[in-house]
């Protein structure tokens, strides 16, 4: 009886955990979270290579800055946007500074810090 239910949680636990292939895995973020108003902002690791700040003027509509760290450069990008309160994650749409619009995923914390994670920040252009 005890080798049954081992052998059910074996086999269960294997259900659940399955392979992917490489080219189908998303790129990890890591981020610190933090309060949209904070200057501190959040930074995310993408490939441990590349490091954002970013910094948001309030919590629903405006502006933030978004500083690419890679080696000794630092790259400044501009964005307004919007966050949607509809569906689940929330939605940011943001704008570059050429009208390019993209989106991405945010989710909200339940005492209101954001945490943003996206691989969408690694085709930002200037």
């Amino acid at each position: 009886m005890i080798m049954k239910h081992v052998l059910f949680i074996f086999f269960t636990t294997l259900l659940f955990t399955g392979c992917s292939k490489d080219e189908d895995k998303e790129v990890e973020l890591d981020f610190k979270p933090t309060t949209p108003t904070e200057i501190v902002g959040l930074w995310g690791r993408q490939d441990g290579a590349k490091y954002y700040y970013y910094k948001f003027n309030d919590e629903t509509n405006g502006s933030y800055q978004l500083i690419d760290k890679a080696g000794s450069m630092d790259t400044y990008y501009k964005f307004t946007y919007t966050i949607g309160t509809t569906g689940d994650p929330y939605i940011m749409e943001y704008t570059l500074k050429d009208g390019t619009k993209k989106t991405i995923g945010i989710g909200m914390y339940k005492w209101g810090n954001l945490m943003l994670g996206s691989k969408e920040f690694s085709k930002l252009e200037k």
